[in-house]
């Protein structure tokens, strides 16, 4: 009996278990299908901004719009989609179904869908991990087994561009009622993010100067009860407070933190560094094989391109800020080319991206703005402000302030604009690289560096408040009205070579002896350009007001005028000789009772389009009958005349004068300098590029047409004459010659050769030589130098080694030509540089040779239109305009100096 009644109970478990296993399999196969749970539709599509190359057809609603053939493109490696489903319902996931891209498809291996209530994503759930490879053009389906449901839902790539072509959602839905603020107020600062109901974290961005913040908020409903402290004291170690928003069982909290303004980083160059005197974060100064960036009195100054200071952004971590402040007290210098006075990020390619940024002057304008996850075209994302250009020759006080949602731009204390990240939502503190930091150099590597000076250079975390930032700018302006003197002085005094030319006279020893016991008189400045001739007695008064002051010489103004007469002459020279003579006639006829008489005169060249240049400046120190006693001239082969920029963009009166002070104080600081180092020795003439004839007589080549003096004298340039794409495709495989410039004060010879090969590479090589006398005293080697100095050296000669010693430096150099008998005489060489050498020659007549040849510059060379842009293998970009071009022959011209160089095809190439 007993076995006849478990029988029936068996059989009624195996049927039970058959009922089972249908419904799950009806189950399943129903959930398979989407059947059993429905497809879910948010309230609004969520993820990343943009997308590849900024295609519209590429966004992330591509994955909603039940196309399987289009797609989402991200602008960047990492990109999401999904949705919101609103503050008042959750979702709880339990299929996917996708398509990738075509072509793609391994792109969405590794993809995530996440689930979060928090609508930065802070903090989210992985609910599921795409690890089978889909099929192009077919749906796949995924099954999830998610246990909690979630206001957000996205699908998540860490590396694939966010390549979904479709994307849907099953599951079910739930409504629920969160206990929420209707609105949070604060008295001071700036709430980051805005308040959101459905957002629950929140920073307040506190000016400086603010202890206490005081919070007002208020309940979606007034049955919600709401507790926490709505005071935040910023003198607490942790300022923040949270607010618990409760209806029954439910509590919601929101965390409220205050950030205080804090300086992390500031640099003043007060010691000649670029140290970083608030944190570590400590800058290098950068520059040329020639020359780097100078700190002349507090001030960091770049003269000449590729002259920067390089920051560690690693230490400095910009995107780690709640936000950012950047100011900036700089000396604005001129030119026309894009110049980036600061720069927070990374470059791709010749990009700069992933960056916070400001420009002096971009496109006519001063500029700063953010951009990032966008490396292919990262001008068309950028949040932006801008400004006036700051070109102008004088100080500014610039501020730059971003908390995230919104970009500020301060000029001098005033507010020029300002500008949200709606749109561009990408554009965010958080995206920002470490990667690169630059004070005067871009992360575009094509723009060149900026030259002009900083005094100050701050970085804040936090925001500038407006009235804190008015009250720095007016300190700074009014403190730095008088320092353009003072900054020019100090510039000239750093160039040791190139400081005028000036021809031998036999009365240069008498002058400089006899100067201080001579009465002298200086006359009105000559301002010459081709047709007209006036003169200015501010800038004769200032002449000889500061010689009298700086020397303590008699000196007089005198208010007469002296002309010159027609302007004669091929070249600059021939016009100085000419000039020279001229004016000597007319001060013997006069008859002064000075022992010298002093005329400045300044050279401007024909306008070009709005740009005024002066082309020279002329110091004639005559005799009281005429004769040279110690003049010279000036031009854009010195230095000083060329570190000064010497030109006025949109000329007015005022900046009419503001040009012939500086041109002033050039030439008075030149003839300081040249009379405190006591050079009574003239200098060999160079070849100076014409002046009058550079245009009316220039060397174009045969294949262009030659400008008449007509075209010179209604400014027409020689870079004017269109030149045909079969003479710029001659420059390839094109070897030029040696350019030889002879530098004033002693002979000293350099030569270059700019080698382009057809695989666009370039090589520029240099090579310079100058003699000196020597004598040997004991164990010392003394070398006569220009300007009536000597250099002490001990020596050594062992074997054959030569060994120089200098300030605890040992140099040393191997014999190359002459014996062990031959003692010091013979050729010794050292390496310099890259691939380069050093050789002194000892001759028996006393003559020390030296010559140097090394490799000046190398990299890629591009050719667009009438340019040929040089991309530097040490970072650095430069462009040039081409003049003219022939078989043998190329000018072209520095689109940052202005300088013009000429190449010739040396006769033993073909």
């Amino acid at each position: 009996m007993m076995k006849n009644k478990i029988l029936p109970l068996c059989e009624n478990l195996k049927t039970l278990k058959l009922i089972f296993l249908l419904v799950s399999i009806a189950f399943f196969h129903n959930y398979s299908q989407g059947q059993e749970y429905k497809k879910l539709v948010g309230n609004a599509i969520i993820g990343h901004d943009g997308s590849w190359g900024n295609n519209p057809s590429n966004l992330k609603e591509a994955a909603f719009d039940g196309d399987i053939n289009t797609y989402v493109d991200a602008p960047s490696p990492i990109g999401f989609v999904g949705y919101d489903f609103g503050i008042t319902r959750t979702a709880k996931i339990y299929s996917i179904k996708y398509a990738p891209r075509p072509e793609f498809e391994t792109r969405i291996l590794g993809t995530e869908i996440r689930g979060s209530n928090d609508p930065s994503f802070r903090t989210y759930s992985v609910l599921h991990t795409i690890s089978n490879m889909p099929v192009a053009g077919k749906f796949s389906e995924d099954l999830i087994n998610a246990s909690e449901s979630y206001r957000f839902i996205c699908f998540y790539s860490s590396n694939g561009f966010c390549n979904i072509a479709e994307l849907e959602f099953y599951g079910s839905l739930s409504d629920v009622e969160i206990p929420t603020l209707s609105d949070l107020q604060i008295d001071k600062g700036v709430l980051s993010p805005p308040f959101e109901p459905g957002h629950f974290e929140y920073s307040i961005l506190v000016p400086s100067g603010v202890t206490t913040i005081n919070l007002k908020v208020i309940p979606e409903k007034k049955s919600f009860s709401v507790v926490g402290d709505q005071k935040i004291s910023l003198l607490e170690d942790h300022a923040k407070t949270t607010i618990n928003v409760t209806n029954g069982a439910t509590t919601t909290t929101y965390t409220i933190k205050a950030i205080p303004f804090k300086l992390k980083h500031s640099y003043t160059f007060d010691d000649g560094t670029a140290n970083d005197i608030v944190g570590e974060a400590h800058g290098a100064i950068r520059g040329t094989i020639q020359s780097e960036g100078k700190v002349i009195d507090g001030l960091f100054v770049t003269y000449d391109q590729g002259q920067f200071i390089e920051l560690p952004a690693d230490k400095i971590k910009i995107n780690e800020y709640s936000a950012i402040t950047l100011e900036a007290f700089i000396l604005a210098s001129k030119g026309s080319d894009t110049k980036m006075i600061s720069f927070f990020g990374n470059s791709t390619g010749n990009f700069g991206t992933d960056y916070i940024a400001q420009w002096v002057h971009n496109n006519e304008f001063s500029w700063t703005g953010i951009s990032c996850n966008n490396d292919i075209a990262p001008w068309e994302t950028i949040t932006q402000v801008s400004g006036k250009s700051l070109q102008d020759d004088a100080y500014h006080h610039i501020v730059t302030t971003f908390d995230n949602q919104e970009i500020k731009y301060y000029i001098d204390g005033t507010l020029v604009g300002k500008q949200t990240t709606l749109g561009h939502k990408s554009n965010i503190i958080a995206n920002l690289s470490n990667n690169l930091a630059y004070l005067c150099r871009s992360g575009y590597l094509r723009e060149q560096t900026w030259l002009g000076g900083i005094d100050e250079f701050n970085i804040y975390e936090g925001i500038l408040d407006a009235e804190t930032i008015a009250k720095s700018a007016k300190k700074y302006l009014e403190t730095s009205k008088d320092r353009n003197k003072t900054f020019y002085k100090s510039l000239i005094s750093l160039t040791d070579l190139n400081e005028g030319f000036r021809p031998t006279s036999d009365l240069s020893d008498e002058f400089i002896k006899t100067l201080k016991k001579s009465k002298i008189e200086v006359y009105p400045t000559i301002l010459r350009t081709v047709d007209s001739t006036t003169w200015s007695e501010t800038s004769g008064k200032e002449f000889a007001a500061s010689l009298k002051s700086d020397l303590e010489l008699d000196i007089d103004f005198n208010r007469k005028t002296l002309n010159p007469d027609e302007l004669r002459g091929k070249n600059q020279f021939e016009i100085f000789n000419n000039e020279m003579d001229s004016l000597g006639e007319k001060i013997r006829k006069e008859k002064t009772p000075s022992d010298y008489n002093i005329v400045l005169e300044i050279l401007f060249a024909p306008k070009q389009s709005e740009r005024l240049n002066v082309f020279g400046i002329h110091v004639y120190v005559l005799t009281n009958d005429g004769k040279n006693a110690y003049s010279f001239l000036l031009n854009s082969h010195h230095d000083s005349f060329k570190y000064a920029q010497l030109f006025e963009d949109h000329v007015t009166k005022e900046s009419l004068e503001t040009l012939k002070q500086k041109c002033t104080w050039v030439a008075l600081e030149v003839f300081k300098k040249q009379l405190n180092n006591k050079i009574s020795h003239g200098s060999k003439p160079i070849d100076y590029e014409d002046y009058h004839g550079q245009l009316s007589r220039t060397t174009l080549y045969t294949n262009l047409p030659t400008p008449t003096t007509e075209d010179f004298r209604n400014g027409a340039l020689q870079y004017h004459y269109p030149l045909k794409p079969s003479e710029l495709k001659k420059i390839k495989n094109l070897i030029i010659g040696d350019w030889v410039m002879g530098l004033a004060e002693y002979n000293y010879i350099v030569a270059n050769k700019l080698t382009f090969n057809a695989d666009g590479k370039f090589t520029s090589t240099s090579e310079s030589s100058s003699t000196f006398k020597y004598e040997l005293k004991g164990d010392s080697l003394v070398t006569e130098l220009p300007n009536n100095l000597n250099k002490k050296q001990k020596f050594e000669v062992e074997g054959s080694k030569l060994y120089l010693y200098e300030n605890n430096n040992r140099s040393e150099y191997t014999r190359t030509e002459g014996d062990s008998s031959s003692g010091i005489l013979g050729k010794w060489t050292t390496k310099i540089g890259n691939e380069g050498t050093m050789t002194f020659e000892f001759t028996p007549s006393n003559n020390l040779n030296i010559t140097t040849k090394m490799i000046a510059d190398e990299g890629t060379f591009e050719i667009n239109a009438n340019l040929i842009e040089f991309f530097s293998e040490k970072g650095g970009y430069i462009f040039m305009t081409i003049l003219a071009v022939d078989d043998d022959n190329l000018s072209i011209k520095s689109n940052g100096n202005g300088n013009t160089f000429n190449y010739v095809r040396p006769k033993e190439q073909d």
